[in-house]
């Protein structure tokens, strides 16, 4: 309770930086597209917004559903709502699945159920999200190296480092010679300098790990039609949501076409990846920071107006919209 709290306070914190810091030099300019709003494309960003998040409640209900006879479309709203939540208030986002397993077990949904559920929707998801890095490199990087030069290793290293985590991911599921490189060399590794304290004890909690992790992911490849229908879900909620900008910046009056779409699907990727592994909840600071230095060229004169719309679309709303179901749902079940 109190880490929450410390978190609300720095998620107020910095949304106030953020706002003094994006006032201070184009107020009038804010205010005066502010003022003229398009509701029209704006409640296109936000019915958007809301496939987004009914897609993972639907492959919710789906998977559960096979588990619980009972399992209700209503329980996984519930269940994906507590996740965005507590993703949006903890560091990394560390907190959404931890809070969805107990959601789970309340929902008669046991915990190595859940816990497949949501190990599978981590894969697919990272392994989306660097298909998509590929194949965006692959076809734009002459270009994205050209305008974006000054930033590119940015980019380049978001990239990398999801990169990463799913070739680690894949060599935990498969590879005997990565747990043994983990048990003889990284484990001891720490141990030296002292980031582990009992090697023996990190060792065998290790083999354990690795092993669940295995037997699980195994067990996911005998299900086909659930990985495919999963990767499906994260392909849509990839376009949907990195198209968002685009639609905050219709609302604010600021004439597009598909050419600046396919652009800004393709930055905004590479906004989140590059902050996922910002410290602090919700990515603050510097998803904002990074949105102001790579979409600059598509905006102009506009990109903090529109970073400020779809920030408070993707992340303070949508918060605030979570915790709102969770309490309610929570109240209506007592």
């Amino acid at each position: 309770m109190k880490n929450n709290k410390r978190n609300f306070f720095i998620i107020l914190v910095m949304a106030f930086v953020v706002m003094v810091f994006s006032f201070k030099n184009d107020y009038e300019n804010i205010i005066m597209m502010f003022s003229n709003v398009n509701f029209l494309w704006l409640m296109i960003a936000i019915l958007i917004l809301v496939v987004y998040h009914l897609l993972d409640s639907y492959f919710i209900y789906y998977y559960c559903k096979k588990h619980n006879s009972n399992y209700t479309f209503l329980n996984a709203i519930q269940a994906e709502q507590t996740g965005v939540f507590f993703s949006a208030i903890t560091p990394f986002s560390s907190g959404g699945q931890f809070a969805q397993v107990l959601v789970f077990s309340k929902q008669k949904i046991n915990t190595k159920q859940s816990a497949s559920m949501l190990m599978l929707s981590f894969i697919s998801w990272q392994t989306v999200l660097v298909a998509f890095g590929i194949i965006v490199l692959a076809f734009n990087y002459s270009k994205m190296l050209a305008t974006y030069s000054a930033f590119f290793n940015l980019v380049f290293l978001g990239f990398l480092i999801n990169f990463i985590v799913i070739v680690g991911l894949f060599l935990a599921a498969f590879s005997k010679k990565f747990h043994y490189f983990i048990f003889a060399k990284v484990i001891p590794l720490l141990g030296k300098i002292r980031i582990i304290k009992d090697v023996a004890k990190k060792r065998e909690s290790t083999q354990i790990w690795l092993k669940l992790f295995r037997d699980e992911f195994n067990n996911l490849l005998l299900h086909r039609d659930l990985m495919i229908r999963r990767f499906l879900i994260d392909i849509i909620k990839i376009l949907t949501l990195y198209s968002i900008p685009f639609f905050a910046a219709r609302a604010l009056n600021i004439d597009l076409d598909l050419n600046a779409l396919k652009m800004i699907i393709i930055l905004t990727g590479f906004i989140y990846m590059i902050t996922a592994f910002v410290p602090l909840p919700g990515a603050a600071g510097g998803t904002e920071g990074t949105f102001v230095l790579l979409l600059n060229p598509v905006f102009g004169a506009a990109t903090t107006s529109v970073m400020l719309l779809w920030r408070f679309l993707t992340y303070y709303l949508t918060m605030f919209i979570s915790f709102i179901i969770f309490a309610i749902i929570k109240e209506m079940k007592k």
